[in-house]
């Protein structure tokens, strides 16, 4: 009788799995983790259903957001220029620098003619020790203009601010003079020495038996020192320092401040020694403009500013008669000032060079001047003018920014009207017959003031000249 066959042996790789009890395992100290689903190579996570729709929601955001609105385009344009307007001259950085330790800035040129004569900040009086540019308001200056060309000021101004400095220019700051017996004062004395803005002495209405008519209500208690007293602020006892000549001034009798800039000057109380001009801080009508002519001709290109100068020489009118016509359009036209506003006299002579322009329109406009030459949109803001001279003889540009929907909807098809150019044959444009239309001035592309036309011009018209026509001759 033969014995039964034995079974065959398994390893333990080829055993099959045992499978599983139905019933759930005891609980264990350790965490369990849930089953993942078949052909996964990790455990499934609750939160990535959470993490999936917020990441869902987050790209459906970015298309659903509405376009920004015209007006809050206006208010971001307002908010940088504010953050980016100098001072000094209150325009647009150009060429920014930073004065240190306050890090104040201003235009390189405005700062370096303020450092020429002064070593403190005009805003805040504190001594300046260097300069240094500031390349990230220049930037933001470079980025602002892109958007808003019409706030770029004319190449002319450009040019005239760079003779006083350029990016990489060392500006030289003003060193006070000071005896040699200061030098055998310990460190801190001599740093009081040179800070002479930092030391207050009685002015001279302080003493109760001055001879000015005038005693100040808080005047500054005699000091023991020669320096003064040493006090690190830009006001004491109602006294101020004056930019010009550092001389201690009450803030309580005449004017001494100006509305627009803030420098302080003593010269309406006293023989101020570093600036004797007449009238420099006074209300606005008893103010002068300093020059003749205009410097730098602000707004003006090259044939507004000879047909301007043809009309004033045909007619026999003064400087002086201008000048004071255009404070009058300022004060009771565009009222950008008030007649009892205290300004000084280098921003009332900034305020009528830029407003020279605006009383010219106004002036032709209401002693019915004509220029045939076709508006340019962009007005007195255009940019082209100020490098372009085709452009600038060919388009009035003495005339205000025309609104961009009047554009729309004035605007004729380009191959339509042809623009007459005085400056020979134009190119033309591709893919065009020979004459049927003209290129615009650029080769990079259309020109914004090119693109013009205004429905009572003639197409053929004549080449532009600097003559005028008088509706009431």
């Amino acid at each position: 009788m033969s014995s039964p066959p034995m079974p065959a042996l398994q390893t333990p790789r080829e055993s099959t799995p045992t499978p599983l009890p139905q019933t759930p395992p005891p609980m264990s100290s350790q965490a369990t983790v849930p089953d993942s689903p078949p052909g996964s190579k990790r455990p499934a996570d609750p939160q990535d259903s959470d993490i999936s729709d917020l990441i869902h929601k987050a790209k459906a955001s970015r298309f659903s957001a509405p376009p920004p609105t015209a007006n809050e385009e206006e208010s971001i344009e307002e908010l940088l220029a504010k953050q980016l307007l100098c001072s000094i001259c209150t325009e647009l950085y150009v060429d920014p620098v930073l004065v240190l330790p306050c890090s104040h800035s201003f235009c390189g040129s405005c700062a370096a003619r303020w450092l020429q004569f002064n070593n403190t900040c005009p805003s805040c009086r504190g001594k300046v020790v260097e300069t240094r540019p500031n390349t990230s308001a220049a930037e933001m200056s470079e980025v602002l203009l892109k958007k808003f060309p019409e706030k770029a000021r004319p190449a002319e101004e450009l040019e005239e601010l760079k003779r006083f400095y350029k990016p990489g220019d060392k500006i030289t700051i003003h060193v006070p003079s000071y005896s040699s017996e200061d030098e055998e004062e310990d460190e801190e004395d001599d740093w009081a020495a040179d800070n002479s803005n930092f030391n207050w002495l009685p002015c001279p209405t302080c003493p109760s038996d001055n001879q000015h008519g005038y005693t100040c209500p808080d005047p500054i208690p005699p000091a023991e020192s020669e320096r003064g007293h040493r006090y690190y602020g830009t006001s004491f006892h109602d006294h101020v320092k004056c930019n010009w000549c550092e001389r201690p001034t009450p803030t309580g009798w005449k004017p001494y401040k100006c509305s627009l800039c803030s420098e302080t000057y003593c010269g309406n109380m006293f023989d101020c020694t570093a600036n004797q001009l007449e009238n420099y801080m006074a209300p606005v009508p008893e103010q002068t403009y300093s020059g003749s002519q205009p410097n730098g001709w602000r707004k003006f290109n090259n044939f507004e500013k000879n047909r301007f100068t043809v009309y004033v020489a045909e007619n026999e009118i003064s400087w002086a008669t201008i000048w004071t016509q255009v404070k009058e359009h300022i004060l009771t036209v565009a009222g950008t000032l008030r007649r009892d506003q205290i300004i000084c006299r280098r921003c009332y002579d900034s305020h009528l060079e830029y407003g020279l322009m605006n009383w010219w329109i106004w002036f032709q406009e209401r002693n019915g001047i004509v220029d045939n030459r076709v508006k340019c949109w962009y007005g007195l803001n255009c940019r082209t003018q100020r490098h372009n001279d085709n452009h600038a003889a060919r388009l009035n540009h003495a005339c205000w920014v025309t609104p961009e929907a009047e554009r729309v909807s004035n605007a004729p098809p380009r191959d339509s009207v042809p623009i007459p150019h005085p400056g020979g044959p134009r190119r033309q444009a591709i893919g065009s017959a020979s004459g049927s239309s003209t290129a615009p001035d650029n080769a990079a592309g259309p020109d914004p003031g090119d693109a013009v036309a205004a429905p009572d011009t003639e197409a053929g018209a004549a080449a532009p000249s600097p003559n005028f026509q008088n509706n009431d001759s």
